[in-house]
């Protein structure tokens, strides 16, 4: 099954986000792992790709990315677009601060290279692990409009956590003591 996307990611709070929703018309949602910030899914193609006749389109779009940029000097956005086919995937985008373009990763075709998607993201602050799994990725991840900050890291990855400490014997005997003469 094929699986295309298209977004942009901050590490930023929910006024640059809303800016971000009115300026794109696109999904939004707060995020809170593997970073916090925001993404919005469905923006359009950003970047050229081989053999589409979108390109004017596509510059358009990153101009206007650029343009939003300059609005929020001290934010970084990163554009990601993924597109997947067979289990096998191509990532490509750009990293914007300020106007300017500080990263890019163009369109190489699908031969299941992470390495832009894991270069994008460290500048979410985001180290991928062996999976290259990012979790905004994840089909229906945008779907859920209000996130949790507890939902989102159950989400991120599994953490162990010990059982509550077993109350002893005497423990019990003295709450219940405790109970009967209503202390």
């Amino acid at each position: 099954m094929a699986f295309n996307f298209t977004g942009i990611f901050a590490v930023a709070d929910l006024d640059v986000l809303a800016a971000a929703q009115d300026a794109f018309d696109s999904t939004a949602r707060a995020i809170y792992a593997p970073f916090e910030g925001f993404g919005i899914s469905r923006v359009g193609k950003a970047i050229p790709v081989p053999d589409c006749d979108d390109e004017e389109e596509s510059l358009a779009l990153a101009e206007s990315i650029r343009q939003f940029s300059e609005r929020f000097p001290a934010v970084t956005f990163v554009y990601l677009y993924v597109e997947c086919f067979g289990g096998v995937c191509d990532y490509a985008g750009f990293a914007i601060r300020n106007g300017e373009r500080i990263h890019d990763e163009p369109f190489g075709g699908v031969d299941g290279n992470a390495g832009p998607l894991r270069r994008l993201v460290t500048h979410l602050g985001v180290r991928l692990g062996d999976s290259h799994y990012f979790a905004p990725l994840r089909r229906g991840f945008f779907a859920d409009r209000h996130p949790t900050p507890s939902g989102d890291r159950a989400m991120a990855e599994p953490v162990w956590r010990p059982p509550p400490p077993l109350e002893s014997g005497w423990s019990k005997l003295w709450h219940w003591l405790g109970s009967l003469i209503g202390h």
